[in-house]
């Protein structure tokens, strides 16, 4: 079953939706369609469970391979090159 609706599109947004139409002979309401069923396929897809790539890598690290200061530099981690090393601080009190 179908629903019958009214939307409100930009200019801008209208004629690309109407040229789309015309190059892949669909008709507007045809474009209109394919693009909510993409959208929401997509959003599916992104807020399914485990579908965000850090949840993927929970567990991927033993112990012996963690950084020492994945804790105070996480994010350094979860970049794509590996941060520079930093040197050690001496603790107050310690000689």
């Amino acid at each position: 079953m179908e629903h019958r609706t009214q939307i409100h599109l930009s200019e801008v947004d209208y004629r690309r939706a109407v040229r789309y139409a015309r190059q892949n002979a669909l008709s507007l309401a045809g474009v209109v369609r394919e693009a909510v069923a993409a959208y929401l396929d997509q959003r599916e897809r992104r807020d399914a469970p485990g579908a965000d790539p850090i949840d993927r890598l929970a567990g991927l690290i033993g112990p012996a391979a963690r950084p020492g200061d994945l804790a105070e530099r996480h994010d350094d981690y979860l970049v794509a090159a590996p941060p520079t090393p930093r040197p050690k601080r001496r603790r107050a009190g310690r000689t």
